[in-house]
């Protein structure tokens, strides 16, 4: 199932020939909240036995392309993991609203200065308190706007000191996409 899902996301990323443009071609399903949360967690890898996943959600289910989804909030819990420090827990918190589900993923850990904030969604940013043993490029946070953007949500970055906290709010129902299912 890891590969079919990896085969999933690289030909979903590969769609998209520009990371300023939102995804226009979203397979939208009913999709059970705390299935996502788990399968998230799950393709974690490295790490997942230090996430903690509290769910309060008063719905069950919510309208998404699921496989953008779980790309997007794996990439956040990914570099939770990367840039918090060894010893605290990721809390992934899921709530929802009348209108939203809420994904909230906090971490303690290598601090996020006022500056970066606005520039940490742009394409091949990286902060300058990064960990140099750390890899990557820059793209994942680019990645994970334009998928929530995509879905009509919204993805908030807050920092306390030492504390990170990603909250994605995904609309629970996308009107026009679920009039045409039950069509």
């Amino acid at each position: 199932s890891e590969i079919i899902f990896l085969e999933g996301m690289i030909s979903n990323l590969l769609l998209s020939d520009k990371l300023d443009v939102p995804y226009s071609n979203l397979e939208y399903k009913k999709i059970n909240i705390r299935h996502i949360s788990v399968k998230v967690v799950d393709l974690v890898g490295a790490g997942a036995d230090r996430v903690q996943i509290n769910s309060k959600s008063a719905i069950k289910y919510f309208w998404a392309d699921e496989t953008k989804i779980i790309i997007a909030i794996r990439n956040i819990i990914d570099n939770a993991i990367k840039y918090s420090f060894a010893s605290e827990k990721i809390i992934f918190n899921i709530n929802s609203s009348n209108k939203n589900v809420i994904f909230t993923i906090i971490n303690n850990g290598q601090k996020i200065d006022d500056a970066e904030k606005e520039s940490i969604f742009k394409p091949f940013f990286r902060s300058k308190n990064n960990n140099p043993n750390v890899a990557g490029f820059g793209l994942g946070l680019t990645i994970c706007k334009k998928i929530i953007d995509s879905h009509g949500g919204e993805l908030q970055l807050l920092t306390k000191q030492n504390t990170t906290t990603f909250i994605v709010k995904i609309p629970i129902e996308v009107k026009e996409k679920i009039n045409d299912i039950k069509k």
